[in-house]
């Protein structure tokens, strides 16, 4: 009976073997093409360790600012958003009076004998200044279209901006929720590791003295190996998340 509950056991660790192999394959080509490799037969090794991440200790406002501050989106968005007020600014001030200054220099020359004054050359150096006012006193309405074409822009604008921080503001949260979470998870997987070992440890034990059976052994093997998968899953989820966590405010940008 042992042995064909060891064999079942066996035979589901096979097909979960595989199907982790299967997908440790995907991941490995998914990041070989992340990396821009022209041929598929490139590959590559991963060196050092898998650590936890550090605990965010900022708040959730401050990550937030910072994302506004850091990311190239947001400060697009808001330059855009205040140069279409100048652009409303700007069509508003055609309902003001236009004042110009004005002037010329210039040569003028008189060929004719009767056109010089006395003790004038024939050609002498000229200039003039003047200041000339434009009052709009009509203008068919165009003035008026302009200025709600840009205001309505501006409007635009203003939501699009709005729905951006509202976006950024939700990435964060949901990062900063995910590390939180995955943080959370290994703490206790390293409890689960610790008694999972002292279930193993017992179980061997009682084995040696044919007080357990070999398939209590299995058993206490198999739910160490499952919270060490757990820890591992943990480790890497909180890895993600402050990945996600440094995109959404970007901090990682160059």
């Amino acid at each position: 009976m042992d042995a064909l509950r060891t064999e079942v056991k066996l035979s589901d660790l096979r097909q979960r073997l595989l199907r982790e192999k299967n997908t440790l394959a995907v991941q490995r080509q998914a990041l070989i093409n992340l990396l821009g490799a022209e041929g598929p037969g490139e590959d590559f090794a991963l060196a050092g360790s898998l650590e936890p991440p550090a605990t965010e200790s900022r708040s959730l406002d401050a990550l937030c600012a910072s994302a506004l501050e850091n990311r190239s989106d947001a400060r697009a968005a808001q330059a855009e958003l205040d140069a279409q007020g100048a652009r409303v600014a700007g069509a508003r001030g055609a309902y003001w009076p236009t004042v110009n200054l004005v002037g010329a220099v210039g040569e003028r020359s008189m060929n004719d004998p009767t056109q010089q004054p006395r003790g004038q050359q024939t050609s002498n150096d000229t200039w003039r200044v003047g200041i000339t006012v434009e009052v709009p006193l009509f203008d068919g309405g165009r003035t008026g279209a302009r200025v709600d074409e840009e205001t309505a822009k501006l409007n635009a604008q203003r939501e699009r901006l709005l729905k951006l921080q509202l976006q950024i503001r939700l990435d964060v949260e949901t990062a900063h929720g995910n590390l939180a979470s995955a943080l959370e998870r290994l703490a206790s997987t390293r409890k689960a590791i610790d008694l999972a070992a002292e279930s193993l440890r017992i179980e061997q034990e009682k084995y040696a003295l044919a007080r357990g059976t070999a398939q209590d052994v299995l058993d206490a093997q198999s739910g160490l190996l499952d919270a060490q998968t757990n820890q591992i899953r943990a480790l890497a989820d909180a890895n993600t998340a402050a990945a996600q966590l440094a995109l959404a405010t970007g901090e990682n940008l160059p």
